[in-house]
């Protein structure tokens, strides 16, 4: 009874679910199986159908593999209930689909309407950048969400005696963007007041203890005299002087560059940690394991400070000898890693033209010294004009050995690909003289020599390039228009700040123009050079040679054969009959 029990699973296990025309379906040619999140029975079925669709969409077109693959997505009880289905039921994905999402249609989530914001309300000991955060979390949570209903339940949340509430009433036509922006206003103004209120509890302090010793005047003389005639078990101790054999300003000559700690105590040894580009590694950026493992190489080597021998009271200069290990022709920024507090940090520019040093918010949140920066709304003028307001202002300790300076750095949050900037306050300090030719900086050393910091020029056109990857962003809202009803596909983006009139005027200006627009390769049989052109930046006193044929990953070949196709399609390129060059 047992074995044929157990004989009765096994062949409702191997079983076919699947009619006979998905059976004998052949996977395509160089088929790689994307990333899924599995399906354990407990989840949103809506929610997993798009992620996989999403994950499959270059095979979209072909039924039965998305059928073959979506039954390896399911885990635990969803792929028992998979295996409890007919026998040859399914026939396309469309209905394994309809009968996956019928049968776990309970824990399908429930959508939040935009009036759910209504419920967010600004807690008394709340802060205004913790309840701005809390809200834009909700609303985030709320597909198509009404701007104008959720900038009305931002300003309801607040309480009627806030000044941001005043504010907000006294303005109008104030849009969700603009509430947002107001209130980064005010929570800077919180936390300068705050910051400006912190210096007085030390201060009472010190008055209490002032007056206490002032009540006890004896007590004070007592210890000093104590301190005076320390003793051992044994009795009182006797002042013991070693004698020296070597004069003593030979000694002092020969320590004066040591370090020297005043108060005779020493400083607690700090972890030093590394921070690296503000591009982090993503599948994303498409960085391949040759890639990840010279990006770790990369960041084991520290920027080079060295001691270059020369007379006392050097004239820094440069030389054609400095050309070595420089990558000719260049245009790049100069580019350092230094020492801030207790990190090294990476993607530091050198900027003569900069009357202030700059370092990035990510980089202070990863050094763990968030809590004390000063903060302040300060406004940074660029030399086009345009503004950037910052968060505030950090000193920082900048060692270059043996040179050690304190600097103040203005923290701001906007995007870049340098985590901070080195402006003239830091050269000056440090006495420094730069050369974007040769990638140098050279300094003075106290007590005679040079100094010298090399650039990251290598890291730095990596990570330019990484910046590339992640593309322009617009500094507004969009929405999408279409611009033909015959053609879905074809639309075109513009500003959602925009009022009804003015949309109106450019959709229709848009639509009547959309010929001018490139689809597809093929839209584009020739651009005048005069227009544009590609150049390689090549050394034409270079050698050719033939390159290794590069290995990809198997998502990124089926990609890659797709924009091929594309190219061949349009005549952009043609396929060469030699197999190799001669």
């Amino acid at each position: 009874m047992v074995d044929e029990a157990l004989r009765r699973d096994m062949t409702n296990i191997s079983r076919s679910l699947f009619t006979d025309e998905i059976e004998q379906a052949e996977p395509p040619r160089k088929f790689s199986m994307p990333h899924f999140t599995s399906f354990k029975g407990d989840g949103d079925p809506e929610r997993h159908l798009k992620h996989y669709r999403s994950a499959m969409v270059l095979y979209r077109n072909n039924d039965a593999l998305m059928c073959k693959i979506f039954a390896t997505t399911l885990q635990g009880e969803a792929q028992d209930w998979f295996h409890t289905l007919p026998a040859r039921s399914i026939q396309n994905f469309d209905d394994l689909s309809l009968v996956f999402t019928k049968e776990y249609s309970s824990y399908r989530s429930i959508k939040k309407k935009s009036d759910h914001l209504f419920n967010v309300k600004k807690n008394p000991k709340e802060s205004l950048r913790d309840y701005v955060k809390r809200f834009k979390a909700e609303k985030a949570k709320i597909v198509g969400c009404d701007n104008s209903i959720a900038s009305a339940a931002f300003q309801k949340g607040l309480s009627a005696d806030h000044p941001l509430f005043g504010e907000m009433i006294m303005k109008e036509d104030l849009t969700l963007a603009d509430s947002f922006a107001l209130a980064e206003k005010h929570a800077l103004w919180d936390e300068a007041r705050q910051a400006e209120k912190a210096p007085e509890q030390p201060r009472k302090e010190l008055a209490a203890a002032q007056k206490k010793d002032e009540k006890q005047p004896n007590k004070g003389r007592q210890e000093v005299k104590r301190r005076d005639r320390p003793t051992t078990k044994e009795g009182p101790m006797t002042n013991n002087y070693s004698k020296f054999s070597i004069p003593i300003h030979q000694i002092l000559r020969d320590v004066k560059n040591e370090p020297w700690n005043a108060d005779g105590d020493e400083e607690p040894p700090t972890k030093t940690i590394r921070i690296n580009g503000i591009f982090a590694e993503s599948e994303h950026l498409g960085a391949t394991n040759n890639s990840k493992k010279r990006k770790i190489q990369q960041a084991l080597l520290i920027s080079q400070v060295q001691a270059v021998d020369t007379q006392p009271g050097p004239i820094i200069g440069f030389t054609e000898q400095d050309a070595e290990g420089v990558d000719f022709p260049h245009d790049d920024a100069l580019v350092v890693s230094v020492k801030l507090a207790h990190a090294i940090v990476d993607m530091m520019m050198v900027d003569n033209g900069s009357a202030v040093n700059l370092l990035q918010l990510s980089v202070i949140q990863k050094m763990g010294l968030e809590s004390t920066i000063i903060r302040r709304a300060e406004v940074l003028t660029g030399f086009n004009g345009h503004t950037s307001t910052a968060i505030g202002h950090i000193t920082l300790e900048v060692k270059t050995p043996p040179v050690v300076s304190k600097q103040t750095f203005i923290i701001v949050n906007d995007p870049s690909p340098y985590n901070g900037i080195l402006g003239r306050p830091w050269l000056i300090k440090l006495d420094a003289v730069t050369s974007v030719k040769y990638q140098k900086i050279r300094f003075r050393i106290p007590g005679g020599g040079v100094g010298e910091i090399k650039s990251d020029q290598q890291v730095d056109r990596e990570d330019g390039a990484q910046a590339d990857k992640i593309g322009w962003k617009p500094e507004e809202d969009v929405e999408d228009i279409i611009l033909d009803p015959q053609q879905l596909e074809k639309t075109a983006k513009i500003g959602s700040r925009l009022n009804p009139d003015e949309k109106e005027e450019l959709t229709i200006f848009l639509t009547k123009n959309r010929d001018i627009f490139a689809w597809s390769p093929s839209d584009m049989p020739g651009i005048d050079p005069k227009v544009a052109c590609h150049k390689l930046h090549v050394d034409p006193t270079a050698k050719p040679v033939i390159q290794k044929r590069r290995h990809f990953a198997p998502e990124r070949v089926a990609i890659i054969e797709v924009e091929i196709d594309k190219l061949l399609k349009a005549g952009f390129i043609e396929e060469v009959a030699h197999s190799a060059w001669r």
